[in-house]
């Protein structure tokens, strides 16, 4: 069980982790963004943790906003039906 302001590396789903950490007044969560490259040079970027955000970008940096900004919309999503959670959220590059 992590403790207050402890980071959590999800290895469920947002849904499943919403409901754990709903009992914290505050949870920090990293998410990892991976990323490949297509051989036409498109860029893939995708966060496990998070099932569905898998998008493309003409270059990494514009793969990891999309990434971001569909983590966010995914979270965001979850959250109105699951009910509020206070979170400090970091996505991390690999």
């Amino acid at each position: 069980m992590p403790h207050l302001g402890e980071k959590v590396r999800p290895k469920c789903s947002w849904a499943d982790l919403v409901r754990y950490t709903k009992h914290l007044k505050h949870a920090a969560i990293e998410l990892k963004v991976g990323f490949d490259q297509e051989q036409d040079g498109r860029w893939i970027a995708d966060i496990p943790e998070l099932p569905g955000v898998l998008v493309y970008g003409n270059s990494r940096d514009e793969a990891a906003a999309k990434a971001q900004a569909l983590a966010l919309r995914v979270m965001a999503d979850e959250i109105e039906k699951k009910g509020a959670v206070d979170l400090d959220l970091h996505f991390t590059f690999s």
